[in-house]
């Protein structure tokens, strides 16, 4: 009965939608929707879907038929199982042993060995192949480890007393011609920085075990190193705990793809003081949600991990100040759940002071290093900042909705730019006023004069999120059709609502106001990615558990292999042009046979 009136609605509602698109596709220059009366290749596609929407139920009647006489269905389960037991698919989800206690063993494995690859990579690419030979890139961290090793909060370099004299400091145009510090906050007649202290303060702790410059690269090695390590640690803990009848090598799959994914990767391949900052703040962020996660969802007395959660979530704000409508969302929620998770009132209070009291001293900290340089506790120093036209006259326009738009456009969808027969065949070239479609409209202040493309054109694993309208379409038609649900293999625990609400949450809040920025850029797209890639995976585990069929499980683990090498494949050839062409300039002959290689030339 059910399944009757789920047709009789849908259908009617699909006709009703059919003859709308096809009355607006023939009628919109007399609505005044459309300015020409020719009906163009817009309206051509909107009537062809009306026609499509009113004849689908046919369709779909006709092919149940089909389906009952020839038992097309069966065929097909009956095909896939063939194919699924033999040859590469045989291998997908087969144990590599079964000895007593080995599977977790065999996880971690698999978690240290993609730390350890990404690693490896990421120095391979910032050091374009040679691996020991480091070239001199940027040492803007390593300036404000001077002023702090002198004991003071401004930069140890003085600024030009020309910029002094200047009517208006903060208008580029009247400093040109002045050497001066490129984006460094100028207030006071001295020089800071707008970024966090953090980089800084690990780059003084440097000079005074080993005298002498570090470079920005050298603190990002370490800190994309951390960032790589609490990735392989997060995914190898969600897989012991509750999808560990899933394969092991799916953590090294997602360790990998996560920590050398296109916008991430990036930050090596232009080891500045931008992608320093970003870094920092991201492997303290991921190593702060690790801790977190796995602190609350223990019972037992876990100080240690609250005391790591609240001092990693607190090293992340002060290496970018942005992420603290993130950072405060996840205080918020580990802090909810310490109070009213099943622990004794001694426990609670001693996991509360271990993880609240550090993030507490952190951030006051911050506000006070605001203060005592720019006499305002919230204020970073960005207002103050030497810079060209990136950002607004008016910095209260730095973050607005009316950039949503655009950004979404290239955060997600902005395609790479395809050279056909040249490598790396695809390029991200710096946004100019004709590469934005003409339905995406840009206030008037917004900047788009650097190089992105979209995480949807460059990571195609994140293609996995159609899993969940596809799953959401086989329970409703086993609702419909009034069946129970699927049985599956048994699995690990169930992952607690919290935890899932926490990792979506804190995308979702870092993705907004990236959108909200005045501007995007590839390295922009970092700040984000590493979460959102983290929610998918637990995705793919969650359906890969729920699928009652072995045949259609290793089907989702092909196509998670195929997606993941993609992404990579994607990546490596990205981040071989980006950073204005580095690893070609620094490495021309290893750059050429590696273009002869994918070229095909012999």
């Amino acid at each position: 009965m059910r399944r009757k009136n789920v047709i009789r609605v849908a259908t009617i509602l699909l006709v009703m939608a059919g003859i709308i698109l096809i009355c607006v596709g023939v009628f919109a220059y007399q609505l005044g929707l459309d300015n020409n009366d020719i009906i163009g290749p817009k309206r051509k596609v909107m009537i062809l879907t009306g026609i499509l929407s009113i004849l689908f139920p046919p369709l779909v009647a006709g092919l149940q038929v089909l389906n009952r006489k020839w038992q097309l269905t069966e065929k097909f389960v009956s095909f896939t199982e063939k194919i699924a037991g033999s040859g590469f698919f045989y291998w997908l989800d087969r144990p590599i042993n079964t000895g007593k206690n080995r599977p977790e063993k065999q996880t971690r494995l698999w978690a240290i060995s993609g730390s350890a690859a990404v690693i490896l990579a990421v120095i391979w690419l910032l050091t374009a192949g040679r691996m020991t030979h480091w070239m001199p890139y940027t040492s803007y961290f390593d300036k404000q480890a001077d002023g702090f090793l002198a004991g003071q909060l401004s930069l140890a370099e003085e600024p030009p007393p020309e910029l002094a004299r200047l009517e208006n400091v903060y208008d580029w145009h009247r400093r040109e011609g002045i050497n001066y510090v490129w984006d460094a906050s100028y207030y006071n007649g001295k020089y800071y920085y707008y970024w966090g202290p953090v980089p800084a303060l690990l780059a003084a702790a440097i000079k005074i075990i080993h005298p002498g410059v570090v470079d920005d690269q050298y603190l990002l090695i370490i800190f994309l190193s951390i960032l790589a390590i609490s990735l392989g640690a997060l995914f190898s803990y969600l897989h012991r705990r509750f999808f560990p009848s899933a394969p092991g090598w799916t953590v090294f799959a997602f360790t990998v793809t996560t920590g050398l994914a296109a916008p991430v990767l990036f930050l090596a391949n232009r080891p500045s003081v931008y992608e320093t900052a970003i870094s920092a703040a991201q492997c303290f962020l991921i190593l702060g949600i690790y801790a977190a996660l796995r602190a609350s969802a223990e019972t037992r007395n876990n100080s240690g991990w609250f005391l790591l959660a609240g001092l990693s979530l607190g090293v992340s704000l002060a290496s970018r100040f942005s992420h603290a409508p993130t950072l405060l969302f996840i205080s918020l929620v580990t802090g909810a759940v310490i109070l009213f998770g099943d622990r004794s009132r001694s426990h609670r209070i001693r996991h509360l002071a271990a993880f609240g009291l550090p993030l507490f001293v952190l951030t006051s900290g911050l506000l006070l290093f605001n203060y005592a340089r720019f006499g305002e506790l919230f204020e970073t120093g960005m207002r103050y900042q030497l810079t060209g036209d990136a950002l607004p006259e008016d910095i209260r326009q730095i973050y607005s909705l009316g950039y949503i738009f655009p950004n979404l456009y290239s955060d997600l969808f902005r395609p790479l730019h395809p050279t056909p027969g040249l490598f790396p065949f695809v390029t991200t070239p710096n946004i100019e006023d004709r590469m934005w479609p003409n339905y995406v409209h840009r206030p008037a202040n917004y900047y788009s004069g650097e190089p992105v493309a979209g995480v949807f054109a460059t990571i195609p694993f994140l293609w996995a999120l159609l899993l969940l309208p596809v799953w959401g379409v086989v329970r409703f038609i086993r609702w419909t059709n009034e069946q129970p649900p699927a049985s599956t293999k048994p699995s690990g625990e169930k992952m607690p609502k919290w935890m899932i609400f926490l990792l979506i949450g804190a995308f979702l809040i870092q993705f907004f106001f990236s959108l909200c920025f005045v501007m995007t850029t590839m390295r922009y797209l970092a700040d984000f990615t590493p979460l959102l890639m983290i929610c998918v995976s637990i995705l793919i585990w969650s359906i890969y558990t729920r699928i009652p069929r072995p045949a259609l499980q290793k089907l989702l683990l092909a196509g998670v292999v195929i997606l993941c090498a993609a992404s990579l494949l994607i990546s490596f050839f990205v981040n071989m042009q980006s950073g204005a062409n580095r690893f070609l300039n620094l490495n021309p002959s290893l750059y050429g046979r590696i273009a002869i290689f994918f070229s095909g030339y012999h």
